[in-house]
């Protein structure tokens, strides 16, 4: 009898102990949250947590390519869609204060950036203008990221296309 209350007890135990660990891979980090504020940071290897009590977030601990896509508006008028990638890092959560995931805020500044640095040149001149001011947008997109605490690595703009309903609705007929 006691073995079977024992044996019944110890299959709970180990099953919640087993669900507790986590192994967290190369190149990630485990953020264990507690109601909203990070707790632990756990790097690759094994990680224990407390199921049902903390919550656990996966993100990349090595940096890692984005892609942006931005719909902006050049000097003279035309809207155009920028594909730009970016390598970025970011930074470990601080134990102890509430867990946001930092790259949010920072697209939406990057994404802006691009915006605003397009709106300066001419829809005439966007292939040399966007070769030419490569690294005067990386300059302005790592400003306004590093504001966020993300550290902006590489950036290129790969893409710039005309969108053509405006060019068509202004066009003969």
């Amino acid at each position: 009898m006691a073995t079977t209350i024992g044996l019944a007890m110890a299959v709970p135990v180990a099953c919640w102990l087993a669900t507790s660990m986590r192994r967290v891979p190369a190149g990630r980090r485990l953020v264990v949250t507690r109601r909203g504020v990070v707790h632990r940071v756990h790097e690759a290897g094994l990680a224990v947590w407390a199921p049902l009590v903390d919550r656990c977030q996966v993100e990349l601990s090595e940096p890692h390519e984005v892609p942006l896509l931005v719909r902006a508006t050049t000097l003279d008028g035309v809207r155009v869609l920028v594909l730009a990638e970016a390598t970025v890092s970011l930074p470990a959560p601080e134990p102890g204060t509430a867990y946001a995931d930092p790259w949010v805020p920072a697209e939406g500044a990057a994404q802006a950036t691009i915006a605003r640095v397009v709106a300066t040149w001419s829809a005439s001149e966007l292939a040399t203008s966007a070769v030419a001011g490569q690294r005067s947008v990386r300059h302005a997109v790592s400003a306004a990221v590093d504001e966020h605490r993300v550290t902006l690595l590489d950036l290129w703009l790969v893409e710039v296309d005309l969108q053509l309903d405006d060019l068509l609705d202004s066009g003969p007929a």
